[in-house]
């Protein structure tokens, strides 16, 4: 039922009925109370409507986010990973330096291989005497 057919509606008139006027007040009322009604439903309507985009927008924005969150999660895994290989490369590789160097003799100095002027270690000299 709708505003129409409420004012449009007509009764038929009987002895001792209802005053005319009262009833036709009374559904003239009404009618605007429906109005009033269905206004107020269009607009509700509306605000659903808005809020309901708004939704599929901050959801759309939280699956976004939860994405690069979840993207960002792997780049950091990853970077951490990548990290932890290079350090155990590098302590690996300063051990093998270590190692190499500690293998290898250490020379101060080269010894000398001939005899010095004042030796007698190799026999009589090949200085002469004056």
């Amino acid at each position: 039922m709708d505003v129409q057919e409420i004012r449009g509606k007509e009764f038929a008139r009987r002895f001792r009925g209802y005053d005319s006027h009262e009833v036709e007040s009374f559904v003239g009322k009404l009618a605007d109370y429906i109005t009033d009604l269905h206004r107020e439903l269009d607009g509700l309507n509306n605000r659903l409507n808005q809020t309901s985009q708004e939704l599929k927008e901050y959801r759309h924005r939280e699956d976004t986010l939860e994405a690069n969150l979840a993207q960002t999660r792997r780049i950091s895994e990853d970077m951490k990973a990548n990290s932890e290989k290079e350090a155990k490369f590098i302590v690996a590789e300063a051990e093998l330096q270590a190692e190499r160097s500690s293998a290898r003799p250490t020379t101060a100095w080269p010894k000398s291989t001939t005899t010095s002027p004042n030796s007698n270690a190799s026999g009589p000299s090949s200085r002469s005497v004056c």
